[in-house]
């Protein structure tokens, strides 16, 4: 019960550190987390221990080895039930992929955040998965699911406690909108000119 409890405050140590930005720190404690809980052989916090090292790599722009931390976690929480630790490192493989130019994975990934978190619970989850996804769909060009899913982030972000991601989202379906928009052309360009002047 000792070990549990030890497990559970390093967990609780990495969330606290990682949202004051003490980036280096969490990463110190995920480790720890990380080790302690495979020799107490305890996956679920095992996986949690990977979430928080990808976490930290996100924030450090460090792509190749947020993939590597997600696609752990992913493995060690395959084989327990599909929760929100599952959704998260599911939704992290599709951001890290996104980032490193991969676009079936990080579709792939994305679709499977988004159909379990539609089956759970949290409002925060359904937008994390959403929001990954559209972003995935973008940077593949493909506007109408891009579209589609940012309009559903939008959705979940409203209904999410604690919400604020409403303008993230919205700057973000409007640059992919802008990447799908027809460029004028020069003649075009040289008209308005002409016109404004």
């Amino acid at each position: 019960m000792t070990d549990l409890l030890r497990l559970n405050d390093l967990d609780s140590i990495c969330s606290a550190l990682w949202r004051s930005g003490a980036v280096g720190d969490c990463r110190r404690q995920a480790l720890q987390l990380i080790e302690q809980a495979g020799a107490a052989d305890d996956v679920r916090a095992q996986a949690r221990g990977w979430l928080h090292r990808a976490r930290c790599d996100l924030s450090q722009s460090a792509f190749l080895d947020m993939l590597e931390a997600a696609r752990r976690a992913e493995a060690l929480l395959q084989a327990g039930e599909s929760d929100r630790d599952l959704v998260q490192a599911h939704a992290m493989v599709c951001i890290s992929a996104t980032a490193l130019n991969r676009p079936d994975e990080a579709i792939e990934a994305g679709l499977l955040a988004r159909h379990l978190a539609e089956d759970g619970e949290s409002a925060s989850d359904r937008y994390l998965a959403a929001e990954a996804l559209a972003q995935a769909f973008s940077w593949a060009g493909q506007l109408d699911p891009a579209l589609d899913s940012f309009d559903r982030a939008l959705g979940h972000a409203r209904s999410a406690a604690g919400g604020g991601q409403e303008a993230q989202v919205l700057i973000e379906r409007a640059c992919t909108e802008a990447k799908a928009a027809p460029l004028p052309t020069p003649a075009a360009l040289t008209t308005d000119v002409y016109v404004k002047y």
